[in-house]
């Protein structure tokens, strides 16, 4: 197998005429067409930035099987980078600023291998080599390094039943350079309060990943898993705190028989550990911390099927309206909140 991709990705931003504000352009919705006039940029205003990038690069693979229960993956990726930010301050001409970075011809291998135990195990490790360009920049305004490192994983995949109920472990360990984490209470200098990164050196991350899936008894179906991810800087610091170390996710359902042959009902919870983040507003001058505890959200469901082709469905979620923030943003200082109870009727028609 091989391939080539290419992308190319620009981003125009308004003029700001003073450091928390940004020029304002009425925009009428019926009659815009696609197209809003340019901004303008003369001395009154504070500072202008655009910035462009392109990727691009091939890949191959070759997969082997040198015997009947072995099978090898190998493959290599090669990528190109190329990146410009311009920052123009009509005010200042001596503050303008172009910076550029470009990356040519770097090499990412991965490799994979399968091994049959026997017909209902089977176990597995791969190697990924990472590349990932960066356009976030730190406190000072220059732009991240490229993010690198290796991922290794290893597992075990079962079937069950003839193949009726399947299960998967696997454990892996990402370290990293470069990683972009949140530098509390920095902005990036010139911008309207754009969040500031600084680049994490020896990174590392692990984390196990516990999969059950398929029918347990005649009718009975479940889905379960558990996931546990943690990172680390060098020193042994927690970081990525926004997101949760811990999740688990249980769903089971019964098609019931007889009379109510056509009749599924069906329910389950998603649960998951405290996730957080500290920082230091400059608003506030100290250090504050957002926080979502632990939280889970039931849901419930029931489809009847009164022919082989059409079924109508009813899902019931966040059954006891839990309140909950499904997400945090160090960037802004806030949370989004996840959805409150809601009802959905579906009804299936296949031809």
């Amino acid at each position: 197998m091989v391939g080539f991709n290419y992308s190319q990705f620009e981003n125009l931003h308004d003029s700001l005429t003073a450091y928390n504000n940004v020029e304002g352009r009425t925009v009428n919705l019926y009659t815009w067409q696609n197209q809003t006039a340019e901004p303008v940029l003369d001395g009154g205003k504070f500072m202008d930035y655009d910035g462009w990038q392109k990727q691009y690069g091939g890949y191959g693979a070759a997969r082997l099987k040198p015997r009947d229960d072995l099978s090898v993956i190998l493959g290599a990726r090669v990528s190109s980078y190329r990146y410009r930010l311009t920052q123009i301050y009509p005010s200042n001409p001596a503050w303008d600023d172009v910076s550029r970075r470009n990356e040519s011809g770097v090499v990412t291998p991965y490799a994979g291998i399968v091994y049959d135990l026997n017909p209902e195990h089977a176990v597995y490790a791969s190697y990924t080599s990472i590349f990932k360009p960066q356009s976030v920049r730190d406190r000072n305004g220059a732009t991240l390094d490229p993010r690198n490192g290796d991922n290794y994983e290893i597992g075990l995949k079962s079937a069950f039943f003839d193949g009726r109920l399947n299960s998967a472990i696997a454990l892996y360990e990402i370290r990293q350079d470069n990683l972009a984490e949140r530098d509390a209470g920095q902005t990036v200098p010139g911008t309207q309060n754009q969040a500031a990164y600084r680049a994490v050196s020896g990174a590392k991350t692990r984390g196990v990943d516990l999969e059950v899936n398929g029918e347990v008894l005649r009718h009975w179906q479940v889905g379960a898993s558990y996931n546990f991810s943690s990172s680390e800087d060098a020193t042994g610091t927690r970081i990525n705190t926004v997101f949760p170390r811990q999740m688990v996710k249980l769903w089971i359902s019964y098609r019931l028989s007889g009379a109510f042959s056509g009749l599924t009902l069906g329910g389950g919870v998603n649960w998951q550990d405290r996730m957080y983040f500290t920082a230091t507003p400059w608003q506030l001058g100290k250090s504050i911390t957002g926080e979502q505890k632990a939280y889970s959200v039931v849901n419930l469901m029931a489809r009847y099927d009164f022919t082989k082709q059409l079924s109508a469905t009813l899902n019931v979620n966040n059954v006891f309206d839990t309140k909950y923030l499904q997400g945090l943003d160090s960037t802004f200082y806030t949370g989004y909140y996840g959805p409150t109870r809601n009802a959905m009727l579906n009804l299936k028609y296949q031809f």
